[in-house]
């Protein structure tokens, strides 16, 4: 026992006489996984104490764990003599999901009593107080054998009882429920259980599973329900597959295994199934038993393998189709790309016939157009019509830095003879020819 303050010494004492100490107690010393077990803390009183503290939480590792409600009702107890009041603090159900050694965590409490003060001469009274940890204790979780049944284990440990029965239903003649219940005391918490398949005539619906528990002093007490139906449009006999699953019972240390058998199902209301669908659901029934195929597959999956081919060519005709269209727009960018120099000579030719007719700031402007339309058009861009010089530099970085600098020193001239005070550095007919040496420059620098 420890305190984290100093503990006087008659709470050593105390603490040496066992008058006050609590007891873990464990169900069981060994346990396999999913097996349920419980886990004990109770308080022993020789003397009378101060109404205790509330005591410490407790958490058990890779472990499910589930507390009982607590009971006011307390017992007598006699230890070597000595006569206790016995009171359970708090008790656990534990499930643990990992092999291996459980440490069960200790239980710490606090408490408050009167004692007679040792150093008093008058023998007054005095408070102590002391805290109390319970004894250590250990569970060892073995894993699961791995024997006959464990193939089909439904992850339920515990000892159960188990029925399962087909029921046709009263109120729709088409209509079959299956009812399973399990019961008895374990764990069945994360429980999964198996259906038949269906086939071509029957399909099962409404698969549910609902799993109660109640906590008792002898351990978990559960019931399950698992239930489904059957439902078919084809009068007839319908042959339901049996199906099976097992669980693991502690006390035998071995799967117990459930069978649900085979039922023949006799529908009277409903379509008559057509010879190929009874043939290719007994076929699908006798590859699930295990009997060979007799080939019939082919013959009645002919509709399946012509839908299967159709997919198959609808998908390359798309993929074709794509590709086509895909390789149409770069052959028109391609062909944008290639004629860009031809149509900005022709629009030069163009600008040389109205040289006269157009002032010199329109003529220049529309130089300006054909050289930014060109740029676009070697870029495969559709042309903006912005002609600010950010716009220009930007379409530019096409080209290498000494075909960029030609470009700058050509916007530079055409600014100057545009809007500049001095006398223009060349006429706008001797622009428009150094242009068209400037365009055939540009396009054998692509």
């Amino acid at each position: 026992m420890s305190s984290t303050n100093q503990v006087p010494q008659d709470s050593i004492a105390l603490a040496k006489k066992k008058e006050v100490f609590i007891k873990t107690s464990v169900s069981k010393s060994s346990v396999y996984v999913g097996e349920v077990f419980t886990v004990t803390y109770s308080m022993y009183t020789a003397v009378a104490i101060i109404d205790p503290q509330k005591e410490s939480t407790i958490v058990f590792e890779h472990s499910y764990q589930e507390r009982y409600p607590l009971n006011a009702i307390e017992k007598q107890e006699r230890i070597d003599g000595m006569l206790y009041r016995v009171k359970v603090l708090q008790q656990y159900l534990v499930i643990a999901n990992v092999s291996g050694k459980l440490e069960i965590p200790p239980l710490k409490k606090t408490i408050q009593r009167s004692v007679i003060d040792a150093n008093d001469f008058f023998g007054q009274e005095k408070s102590v107080t002391q805290i109390v940890v319970s004894n250590p204790e250990s569970v060892m979780v073995k894993p699961l054998p791995l024997s006959e049944g464990s193939d089909l284990f439904s992850h339920a440990v515990g000892n159960f009882r188990i029925k399962g029965a087909y029921t046709p239903s009263a109120k729709t003649p088409n209509l079959l429920e299956f009812n399973l219940t399990i019961e008895g005391t374990g764990n069945t918490k994360n429980c999964s259980f198996p259906i038949p398949k269906s086939n071509r005539l029957w399909e099962i619906y409404n698969v549910k599973t609902t799993n109660h528990d109640t906590l008792e002093s002898t351990g978990l007490k559960t019931s399950v329900l698992y239930s489904f139906q059957v439902a078919t449009n084809y009068k007839g006999t319908h042959a339901i597959p049996d199906f099976g699953f097992t669980v693991f019972n502690p006390n035998t240390n071995a799967y117990q295994k459930f069978t649900a058998g085979s039922y023949e199902w006799k529908v009277t209301q409903g379509i008559l199934a057509s010879p190929e669908a009874t043939a290719q659901s007994d076929m699908i029934t006798a590859q699930e038993n295990g009997e060979p195929n007799s080939g019939n597959l082919y013959s009645y999956s002919i509709l399946f393998y012509a839908l299967l081919g159709l997919g198959f060519l609808l998908l390359c005709y798309v993929y074709f189709e794509s590709y086509i269209l895909e390789q149409r727009k770069f052959f028109q960018q391609y062909l944008i790309h290639r004629k860009a120099l031809k149509v900005a000579l022709s629009a030069c030719k163009q600008q040389l016939k109205f040289a006269d007719s157009l002032s010199k700031d329109a003529f220049l402007k529309n130089m300006n157009v054909i050289l930014l339309e060109y740029i676009h058009q070697k870029k495969g861009g559709d042309f903006v019509g912005v002609l600010v010089r950010s716009n220009f530099k930007k379409h530019t970085a096409y080209w290498s830095i000494e075909i960029q600098n030609e470009l700058e020193l050509w916007w530079q001239h055409t600014e100057q003879n545009r809007f500049g005070i001095a006398k223009p550095i060349c006429e706008p007919k001797e622009l428009l020819r150094a242009l068209e040496i400037l365009l055939r420059r540009l396009d054998r620098y692509e």
